[in-house]
């Protein structure tokens, strides 16, 4: 992830980096630019899930509740806040 920053604060630890914006990634996927800015800030409260590999948590499963709950044993924080910066969103977690 570009542009992360990590820092702490009272024995907290916070980290800032790029989150999405309307660009197509290397999976030929994107988001609308038309509507991100109504529907970003639906990031926060959501889990910051990190795997050993570094990839995404697959559970297999196409429902959205078991999406997120499968997604909680990788949880290591929580999405707390989103801004935009540069046109890019910039999630806080």
């Amino acid at each position: 992830m570009p542009n992360n920053e990590i820092f702490e604060d009272n024995g907290k630890f916070y980290i800032k980096a790029f989150l999405l914006d309307s660009s197509v990634n290397q999976n030929d996927w994107g988001v609308d630019l038309s509507t991100l800015d109504a529907n970003i800030n639906s990031y926060i409260g959501k889990p910051l899930v990190l795997q050993d590999d570094f990839e995404h948590p697959n559970s297999g499963d196409s429902n959205y509740d078991h999406v997120i709950q499968y997604q909680e044993k990788f949880r290591i924080g929580n999405i707390i806040d989103v801004v935009k910066k540069d046109s890019v969103f910039i999630q806080q977690s």
